[in-house]
């Protein structure tokens, strides 16, 4: 193989990683946001008790479910994540490989 051959495939790798890692952090927070939305639900199914309702006490409450469903999200429990992932990573790569191509092909061009 030719070394411009291992230097395109250096810069595609370098270009496409941060992209996947980008898919992952947003894939696993629509995990995290179906998980709050579903906290909530099973929250207001339960009957408030009397003095339960104070700000502080929301506030709280709000906090703790954001953090539970941030944690289920990164868990993968459901599997929400790795669908949406898995269905766009390949879309997602091509993308940043085509840009690093362009890139290269337009850096070629400047140098003629």
């Amino acid at each position: 193989m030719r070394i411009d051959g291992l230097l395109y495939e250096a810069a595609v790798a370098e270009r496409v990683e941060p992209e996947l890692r980008r898919l992952r952090k947003a894939a696993e927070g629509i995990e995290a946001v179906f998980f709050r939305d579903l906290l909530q639900a099973m929250r207001r199914s339960i009957p408030e008790q009397e003095g339960e309702n104070s700000f502080g006490g929301q506030v709280y409450r709000d906090l703790f479910d954001q953090a539970v469903a941030d944690a289920l999200g990164r868990s993968g429990s459901l599997g929400i994540a790795k669908v949406v992932y898995d269905s766009l990573a390949e879309s997602v790569a091509a993308q940043a490989k085509a840009r690093a191509l362009r890139e290269a092909a337009e850096t070629e061009g400047a140098k003629s």
